[in-house]
């Protein structure tokens, strides 16, 4: 199936039976991403709430359920924060007036931020979240809450829609408090259960690697799993940057919608434009989906037109041929991962164990680096070798009476990256391709071509 990348839709229709049961109705959902007005987004809806979407409001308007990634905790007075990995999305309440205003219908939560403050964060957010009108979807004070889809009904069409997220610091973890997790094994026990129950299975998941136009390999492989497992549609969220579109079994991937209204300081390109979803249903069968991008303004979010428009319609064209081409899909994850430990990722991971330890534990590994330097059976090599153990004993004792007292807030928050770098799949993943590519030798071995890509997204 190809995209009509001049028209913005991609046709999914199959020959529809003629005799189509009378309660059958045509239907349509759209899909927005990431959600916390912050800075000019703020002051504009203090004015008029539905003036933050500008001409989107009214496509948005046309669907029969709308839906958005709420992308932080709403509750005006302050709340004591998680330690966690990034920054802390808290916002009033009064932001809420811009989600009811179009209205929104249902708010996904599975998400990064919508723990940040907590339990307390997350059952106010939800309150104020009802309080206007909209239920809310993928996270709870039980796993088993936060996993339990929500259904709709359109006709004799039943839908339901399961959010997920690879959630970082805010995942449910032994059943407790937090969100979904982007657990395969779960998702296709649940889908399963789901297919004889609804005609038609939305996944929305907030996950993959940030500010980078391409699905991680791994998440690519999950989106799959999920469609196989039989989903009708996935769609991501997260990466704060538009990603392209795939056609999976005849079903679509739509890997990352980009920012919705959600400032990030940032002047680059890729950061401030986006596209929203619209899948229009005829019964239980997804007829077409369309793509409609826009640009996140200072003030709010306008439809791109004429060049801008075209221009961003071939830049998901071209990432999506680039999504399904194996052997190229495979380079440009092998010459990010390289530049990415070359500028940045071999200092985070030095500077985070180095904030972590103290002179003490430097010197200790600098001994024992030193110890093959004496090996012989020499007496100033002998002499060397037992003055070299005696500090390190020495350093170690030092070091465990010393631990509790280098525990303070940096330490504690540098702990947070390194875990969430270690027990986050996305992390993770980059880390362990990095590694084999130095234990092969290859770290450095690029295509050219590849290393250009990376260079033009960049611009």
């Amino acid at each position: 199936m190809k995209l009509n990348w001049q028209e913005n839709k991609i046709n999914l229709s199959k020959a529809l039976p003629l005799d189509a049961p009378s309660d059958w109705k045509r239907w349509s959902v759209v899909v927005c991403a990431d959600w916390a007005p912050r800075f000019g987004h703020w002051q504009t809806l203090e004015k008029e709430p539905r003036a933050l979407y500008g001409d989107l409001l009214p496509i948005i308007q046309k669907a029969d359920l709308a839906m958005v990634n709420v992308e932080g905790v709403l509750a005006d007075e302050p709340l004591t924060p998680i330690v966690k990995d990034g920054i802390i999305l808290q916002m009033p309440t009064q932001v809420a007036l811009a989600l009811s205003a179009v209205p929104f219908q249902l708010a996904c939560l599975a998400n990064n931020h919508i723990f940040d403050c907590g339990v307390a964060g997350l059952t106010q957010t939800q309150a104020v979240l009802c309080n206007h009108g909209l239920e809310s979807v993928g996270a709870g004070l039980s796993l088993a809450e936060a996993e339990t889809p929500k259904f709709f009904q359109f006709g004799s069409t039943r839908l339901a829609v399961i959010n997920v997220a690879e959630g970082e610091e805010g995942r449910s973890v032994n059943g407790q408090a937090g969100v979904a997790p982007l657990d395969i094994g779960r998702l296709q026990k649940q889908l399963s259960v789901l297919r004889t129950q609804v005609d038609v299975l939305l996944v929305v998941a907030h996950a993959g690697r940030e500010n980078f136009p391409m699905p991680v390999p791994h998440i690519q492989t999950a989106y799959r799993a999920i469609i196989e497992a039989g989903a009708d549609l996935v769609i991501g969220h997260h990466p704060h940057v538009a990603q392209g579109v795939e056609i999976y079994q005849g079903k679509p991937i739509v890997y990352s919608l980009g920012n919705f209204a959600f400032l990030m300081g940032s002047t680059q390109k890729q950061h401030l434009w986006g596209y929203f979803l619209k899948a229009n249903f005829y019964g239980p069968h997804l007829s077409e989906i369309e793509l409609w991008p826009y640009h996140v303004g200072e003030h709010g979010l306008s439809l791109l037109t004429g060049k801008d428009w075209t221009e961003a319609l071939q830049k998901l064209a071209n990432l999506s041929d680039l999504i399904t081409d194996e052997k190229r899909f495979r380079e440009i994850w092998e010459a990010y991962a390289a530049r990415w430990w070359a500028v940045s990722g071999a200092e985070e991971l030095a500077d985070s164990v180095a904030s972590l330890t103290e002179w003490s534990h430097l010197l200790q590994s600098m001994l024992k680096a030193a110890l093959p330097n004496f090996t012989s059976n020499w007496f100033k090599h002998r002499l060397a070798r037992a003055l070299i153990w005696r500090s390190i004993h020495w350093l170690e004792r030092r070091n465990q009476s010393t631990m509790q007292s280098r525990i303070n807030a940096e330490s504690q928050h540098v702990a947070s990256i390194l875990r969430n770098r270690f027990d986050t799949v996305t992390h993770r993943e980059l880390y362990l391709l990095v590694l084999k590519r130095i234990m092969d030798g290859k770290i450095g071995q690029t295509e050219d071509w590849a290393n250009q890509q990376l260079i033009e997204w960049d611009n």
